[in-house]
């Protein structure tokens, strides 16, 4: 592979080692005589011999630097680096070796440190997908979430529903015999009852703090 200088910079280091060698004197190169002469005429072959060559066909080499938008990228080129673009980033997290390391917190044994990481893993997840967690890719964990599933006659709808594991868990008469995973709501006079449709969900934001 060729390796492309600065001509400039390169003119001006033999013009330097010129002049070391051959002295001008108080009076310039014209008055240079004898065997200094022909040193300098020499060197001054070399000079025109690079000035001459033709520039080189390359494009200029742009330094830049890693902007945080969105996503982090460069920028002069614009391009995201694999690791930092959302989509690699989710399915970095998601996906991780690491995960089949983690205690499941389901289990009477989960460490509380597990437990954090698993949370904490949600929030990071859900803020990648402005927010929404797909129930594709996973469900969550017993508990209260914020949810976007669909209502007939409604279209898309955004509340507050539970999830559980195990539904007959939360109540064995009104889900009874219902032994699977599923999101819930109650109603005060009719009692538990599933929500079906769900397709986002995503931890419960913090309120905003005043001032």
């Amino acid at each position: 592979m060729s390796d492309y200088i600065e001509r400039e910079l390169a003119l001006r280091i033999i013009i330097q080692k010129q002049k070391e060698l051959c002295p001008l004197g108080t009076y310039g190169k014209k008055y240079v005589d004898g065997y200094d002469r022909e040193k300098f005429d020499d060197w001054q072959e070399i000079i025109d011999g690079i000035e001459s060559v033709p520039a080189a066909d390359v494009e200029e080499v742009k330094h830049g630097k890693w902007v945080k938008s969105s996503v982090i990228k460069c920028s002069v080129c614009g391009s995201c680096t694999d690791i930092q673009s959302r989509e690699k980033a989710i399915e970095v997290l998601e996906n991780g070796a690491w995960w089949d390391l983690l205690i499941p917190i389901t289990t009477i044994e989960g460490r509380k440190s597990d437990i954090e990481l698993h949370e904490a893993l949600d929030i990071a997840i859900a803020a990648l997908r402005n927010g929404w967690i797909s129930v594709e890719d996973r469900l969550p964990e017993d508990g209260k979430y914020l949810c976007c599933f669909s209502s007939l006659g409604l279209g898309w709808c955004i509340d507050v529903l539970s999830y559980a594991s195990d539904l007959n868990s939360v109540d064995d008469w009104d889900f009874y015999n219902e032994h699977h995973g599923g999101f819930y709501d109650l109603d005060s006079e009719y009692g538990y009852y599933e929500i079906s449709g769900v397709a986002y969900w995503q931890p419960i934001p913090e309120p905003p703090e005043e001032d």
